[in-house]
């Protein structure tokens, strides 16, 4: 391990001046440099000032740094990773490599001819990790400082078949699909925030025919069990491609001592439904 810590201080700024805010930043600088947070041994220090009072802060909010290193690092599966403030990256590593076992197993073998396609990419934790295995890791994810990490991730650990991409997923992954060789097999990877990916990203997913395999790692199963849903309808009008169907569920305790795990959904293309002949006959 590394022994780096990084910390974010939110504050309102209500009616202070930008001397009053100033005056401020050199206070909590000295706090943990010489007074008695000191103790802490921050690494990298950042704030994030609200220009409202809105509860849980404004993510919009740019990050000042304001002290010690801009990137704080962690090792994960053997690999180093860069991590900036605004970046996800799983704190509980040595469960979050218990999990990545499952997933690699669930990937399954023979994947040398196989393209992962990571959507929420983050730090490129997940698809770095499988990299060593398929043909290609593309990244998709919509924070830029993320995906900066992520190449500079790729590049610290030597891996040369990765590449990340910033945007909209529901935009990008498109695109990937049209550039794909036709009979290339892509197996999806999503890790999104709490409340789930937009309906968009899951009908882009679902019109892929090239994607038979999706796996789905979720921190709040309540909040993404629309997504779920919209992955297993049935076909329609509007949706004409074969859905999916769950094939396994297995939560991971990457919380202890709370009620919250991290659960893991396998999802396959339901090749019992009606119309599964016709949606794989264009694709042989």
């Amino acid at each position: 391990m590394f022994g780096h810590t990084m910390a974010v201080l939110q504050f309102s700024q209500q009616k202070m001046t930008q001397e009053e805010i100033e005056a401020e930043k050199n206070r909590i600088c000295e706090y943990f440099k010489t007074g008695e947070g000191k103790d802490v041994q921050l690494t990298s220090l950042y704030l994030q000032i609200n220009p409202t009072r809105a509860v849980g802060g404004n993510a919009e909010a740019p990050f000042a740094h304001i002290m010690g290193e801009e990137h704080i690092y962690e090792e994960l599966c053997g690999l180093k990773f860069r991590i900036s403030a605004d970046s996800f990256f799983q704190v509980n590593t040595k469960a979050t490599e218990k999990l990545f076992d499952l997933l690699k197993e669930w990937c399954g073998d023979n994947l040398d001819e196989t393209v992962v396609l990571d959507i929420c990419c983050g730090t490129g934790a997940l698809g770095l990790c499988l990299a060593q295995s398929v043909k290609r890791v593309i990244g998709v994810e919509i924070i830029e400082n993320a995906v900066k990490d992520a190449k500079a991730n790729a590049e610290l650990n030597g891996v040369t078949n990765a590449q990340f991409v910033c945007g909209k997923a529901e935009d990008i992954i498109v695109d990937v699909f049209k550039n794909m060789p036709r009979k290339t097999k892509i197996i999806g990877i999503m890790d999104p925030p709490r409340a789930g990916l937009h309906q968009s990203v899951l009908a882009a997913v679902r019109k892929s025919r090239r994607m038979d395999k999706l796996i789905y790692v979720s921190c709040n199963p309540s909040a993404a069990f629309v997504n779920f849903l919209d992955l297993c309808r049935p076909t329609s009008k509007r949706i004409k491609t074969a859905p999916f169907r769950l094939v396994k569920a297995v939560p991971v305790d990457l919380f202890p001592h709370t009620k919250h795990c991290e659960l893991l959904l396998l999802f396959e293309r339901d090749m019992t439904s009606v119309d599964a002949a016709k949606f794989y006959k264009w694709y042989y």
